[in-house]
């Protein structure tokens, strides 16, 4: 990990050394908390962006990027959009209001990483509980 971040409240900081945010794939670059305190965004060299909940530990689905690394997160004063910067020093503002869609999501882990879905992916974004291939 190359970034490290306080909580708004200065009692939590999120690095490498208590916990271990194990659902990203490569190297975690960035990270960044939420102007409540109560989420924290990463960001990995898997070009994914995840946001855990920082009273439990538990990740949420992946956010798409479409950077295949992403190196820098910041959040807006109200919460409401993160802006990721990707490896080639472009950028993009997200928004983190509403839940991902599923859908979008599994279609992007097919595009990333070209495979279809582990069994704790498939239980974690195919709520019914579905064994069926998702990636073409």
């Amino acid at each position: 990990m190359t970034s490290v971040a306080f909580g708004p409240d200065g009692r939590i900081l999120a690095t490498a050394v208590l916990a271990s945010l194990t659902e990203h794939t490569a190297a975690v670059q960035a990270v960044a908390f939420h102007p409540d305190g109560d989420t924290l965004a990463t960001g990995s060299m898997d070009g994914s962006v995840r946001l855990w909940d920082t009273a439990t530990g538990k990740a949420r689905a992946p956010l798409a990027t479409g950077f295949s690394g992403v190196f820098s997160l910041a959040y807006s004063p109200d919460g409401r959009t993160l802006a990721v910067v990707g490896g080639d020093g472009a950028g993009r503002l997200l928004d983190v209001t509403t839940p991902p869609d599923p859908d979008k999501t599994i279609q992007q882990i097919c595009r990333t990483f070209g495979r279809d879905l582990t069994e704790e992916e498939r239980a974690a974004y195919l709520p019914d509980g579905s064994d069926a291939s998702v990636c073409p």
